[in-house]
């Protein structure tokens, strides 16, 4: 527990942390209604996934639909919320999960993550990973022939990291949205990621003194800008799977990352992954627009996208 006096006494790394993480909390109570929380025939409890740190666990959410036969180990799907390497978000994709277990009949995992600046770079990526190893060592739990991965933000780009690093023969699908594909020096960010549409019914821009603070809590220094466990356009395409989801909203800072990842696998991939990959570029709406839908329009596109997402990772869990 972080008292006042122990926060004024912190490191400004840590005072900048705070400051973000406790507007973002009061955002995510202030906008709860917005997110529906109602979880029919899906199970949801809070698990502990041990890391590589001996001593040191990783929270999760375990979503588990009812509607299955008892004592067949299930399919999996990963998920890693949207965060900025920064913000303590565990549980905001509530909604999404719930669909996703729902329709699809798995086990959705949701899994925290180290965050910046307390765990620096490559510490996320390592708990991606610790996560996706627990699963694969416990085959009498899960159908670890059937797992997929995904998530928003610096999740997506963690889920399209960890599909690579595991392989296509391990991970069958991978949703991604509005992911940073790609970290460029602060000065260059304008121009790499300029903003297509500035009218947006929902959602946020992510400016470039937030990129920055991002990068510097988590640490993304200059030289690994092309580390593909942040930057995963420079990762090697070919160990993704055949079938891939990238969105993002036309009004969103990323939107760029997104159509570029994609156009290189279907420069550089495989037949299947040209024919399977795809990006859906979502009209007017900006970043994390589905969580804080403010606009029917908003409602609408979360609700379509979730079923474009529900059919990609259907390939998985078939």
């Amino acid at each position: 527990m972080v008292t006042i006096s122990r926060l004024f006494a912190l490191p400004w790394r840590f005072l900048v942390a705070y400051f973000f993480r406790i507007n973002d909390w009061i955002k995510i109570i202030a906008t709860r209604s917005l997110r529906p929380s109602q979880n029919p025939g899906v199970i949801v409890e809070r698990i502990n996934i041990p890391s590589r740190q001996g001593g040191r666990y990783i929270k999760a959410y375990k979503y588990t639909p009812t509607d299955v036969e008892k004592g067949v180990p299930l399919s999996v799907h990963l998920n890693w919320h949207a965060s900025g390497y920064l913000l303590k978000r565990l549980g905001l994709d509530h909604y999404r999960c719930y669909v996703i277990a729902s329709r699809l009949k798995c086990v959705v995992l949701d899994c925290d993550y180290a965050k910046g600046p307390e765990r620096l770079f490559p510490a996320a990526s390592d708990d991606a990973e610790d996560a996706l190893n627990y699963v694969f060592a416990r085959p009498d739990k899960f159908d670890t022939s059937r797992v997929s991965v995904g998530g928003s933000s610096a999740g997506g780009s963690l889920a399209l990291a960890m599909s690579m690093l595991f392989g296509r023969e391990r991970i069958k699908a991978c949703f991604a949205l509005y992911p940073p594909t790609k970290w460029v020096s602060p000065k260059d960010y304008d121009e790499d990621k300029p903003m297509l549409n500035p009218r947006f019914n929902s959602g946020l821009v992510l400016s470039n003194s937030a990129m920055k603070v991002f990068m510097d809590l988590y640490e993304i220094t200059e030289d690994r800008y092309r580390d593909f466990r942040v930057s995963p356009i420079y990762g090697d395409l070919s160990r993704l799977p055949d079938h891939v989801l990238v969105a993002c909203g036309d009004a969103d800072t990323l939107h760029a990352d997104g159509d570029r990842f994609v156009e290189k696998v279907h420069a550089h991939g495989t037949a299947a992954q040209r024919a399977n990959t795809r990006f859906l570029s979502i009209p007017d709406e900006a970043h994390e627009f589905n969580n804080f839908p403010v606009h029917p329009n908003s409602i609408e596109w979360r609700d379509r996208l979730y079923n474009a997402a529900v059919e990609t990772l259907s390939a998985a869990h078939r």
